[in-house]
């Protein structure tokens, strides 16, 4: 079964925030556990949209089991992000989409 490996937070997370990481995958195991969310928990159908091997999708589970409190955290922080600090976050990249939010991006 896949290990983990933990990152260091990106630029502007305080210190003390890491995300645990599936070896070999460049989601966080929290953003696995939303996809499979996504698909009402079931493993096969996140794991195929993900095109991973249902074990690393059990690992975050594992994971997730082991540290609840850590992935529904950072579930709800991310989920807690609306558009105005989203553009705060990525200035410029969101301009077209705030000038004409009916039209599709190319």
């Amino acid at each position: 079964m896949p290990g983990f490996n933990a990152k260091w937070p990106c630029r502007g997370q305080p210190p003390s925030r890491r995300h645990a990481y599936i070896q070999g995958a460049r989601l966080a195991v929290w953003q696995a556990i939303t996809v499979l969310r996504s698909y009402d928990r079931n493993v096969v159908k996140a794991a195929a949209y993900l095109r991973w091997p249902e074990a690393k999708m059990h690992a975050a589970i594992a994971y997730t089991k082991a540290f609840p409190a850590e992935i529904e955290e950072a579930i709800e922080e991310n989920e807690s992000v609306d558009f105005e600090q989203l553009s705060r976050l990525l200035p410029g990249s969101l301009s077209s989409i705030e000038d004409n939010p009916d039209q599709p991006s190319d």
